[in-house]
């Protein structure tokens, strides 16, 4: 092959009857060039091939032999085979070129045959177009999809007006449907009928206003199966600012939602009875007392204790206290109104909650219905089982304003019912103990 160097000066003169394709193609926004077919040597560019390569014409023609030279190092090997197999004409495809910082661009070039006047083919005329940001773009696509289609989350994409144009890997799993059976519909194929009209109406509202909206969601599967979706909805706009498309984001956390239930229910709830044991009944006191405060209402605290130690020791024999706990807590709950709460605060030791407006007519009354209740024997595998309990009791405002306090007096208040042998007695700082005792 001749050498470039030496012929690029001669070689790169404008000919007869080609100044006014060469102008034309300086004029043009691509990359034009022209090689000689039968060395590969550079005979013209233009100044958008020069920006593209990276050099100004003069030292293109004397530092570049051939237009190989140009091509990314990896590239080569391609780029030959198009040639050897068809010649320039061959050349038509996409392949990188190196410039001489070590920038790589893409490009895409189409070469067509120039004939001489002796109609020979003896150069080409190759036409390059950049397409780095289109290739840049196409990978981060490629790895956006490959992101969507890879992530754990379920990933929805709709049209503005709710119709499912996308959906990827997760979804699937999470939902039950197929791609195929969800593109063209709406979300609400998903919908449980659990969440009321109201919810979905501020959701649309936020979203077409522009603002991404967050909720758990109670969707139902293909198979029927309720699960918990903690999803994001953000909407996509357009170059003018419209909305054209919104985007969701969602976690199944039905599992996660389980688990923290059972949690919540071992920290909270006695194991044998399943009443409210200590941690819940304070908090729902403090509650209480919140709201008597802001309301003017009054709050009851019952402490109800029974002596199982004689029961199990002389009469249950075979029956286990576990199960007579049970017992306990259901005879407990039937005496009780609608709205109280009962806990379990040790083996033998319960407390009761009650909110009402007026306390004075209505502490007695609930202390002689639990009376009541256990006046009666109770009965399990064979056994009639009596056990009579000693309540203490005392009142928000009137006993204390604290949790604690109100606790305390309302135990101190058993115990001295059970020492004097009486049913229920209300706390009064003036007894002896501050005890009061009635005549339950």
């Amino acid at each position: 092959m001749a050498d470039s160097r030496n012929h690029a000066p001669e070689l790169a003169a404008p000919e007869a009857g080609s100044s006014g394709l060469r102008q034309l193609a300086d004029a043009i926004g691509e990359a034009f060039w022209l090689a000689d077919c039968a060395s590969g040597c550079l005979l013209h560019a233009n100044p958008t091939c020069e920006r593209l390569w990276g050099r100004p014409a003069p030292i293109l023609f004397s530092d570049i032999p051939t237009f190989l030279a140009t091509v990314h190092p990896e590239d080569v090997p391609r780029v030959e085979e198009w040639l050897a197999a068809a010649g320039w004409n061959g050349l038509c495809g996409e392949y990188r070129i190196q410039q001489p910082g070590g920038t790589v661009r893409w490009v895409r070039s189409r070469a067509f045959p120039v004939q001489d006047a002796g109609a020979r083919v003896c150069r080409s005329a190759v036409l390059s177009s950049d397409i780095t940001e289109a290739r840049q773009l196409e990978a981060q696509t490629k790895q956006m999809s490959r992101a969507l289609e890879q992530t754990a989350d379920a990933v929805m994409i709709t049209n503005r007006d709710g119709v499912i144009e996308y959906v990827n890997a997760a979804f699937e799993d999470i939902s039950g449907y197929t791609k195929e059976e969800v593109l063209g519909r709406t979300p609400s194929l998903l919908s449980s009928g659990f969440q009321e009209p109201d919810f979905y109406s501020q959701m649309w509202q936020m979203l077409l206003n522009g603002l991404p909206y967050s909720e758990v969601f109670i969707n139902r599967r293909k198979d029927g199966e309720l699960y918990y979706e903690e999803k994001t909805i953000t909407p996509v706009r357009d170059e003018q600012g419209n909305i054209t498309h919104f985007v969701s984001t969602g976690k199944d956390i039905t599992r996660r939602l389980a688990a923290q239930q059972r949690l919540h229910r071992v920290l909270h709830y006695d194991a044998l009875t399943g009443l409210a044991n200590r941690i819940l009944f304070v908090d729902r006191l403090g509650l209480a007392l919140l709201q008597a405060r802001r309301l003017g209402l009054e709050v009851g605290v019952l402490h109800v204790g029974f002596d199982l130690a004689v029961l199990f020791g002389e009469e249950l024999g075979r029956v286990t206290e576990e199960r007579f706990q049970g017992l306990l807590a259901r005879h407990l709950k039937e005496a009780v109104m609608e709205g109280d709460t009962v806990a379990r605060l040790g083996r033998d030791e319960f407390v009761i909650l009650h909110k009402q407006a007026s306390l004075a007519q209505e502490m007695e009354p609930l202390a002689q219905r639990i009376m009541l209740e256990f006046a009666q024997p109770m009965r399990m595998n064979g056994y009639e089982l009596f056990l009579t309990p000693a309540i203490g009791i005392s009142r928000y405002p009137g006993d204390g304003t604290e949790t604690d306090d109100l606790l305390r007096k309302a135990a101190l208040a058993m115990r001295q019912a059970r020492e004097r042998g009486t049913h229920y007695q209300f706390y009064h700082p003036d007894s002896p103990h501050g005890m009061h005792c009635t005549n339950g």
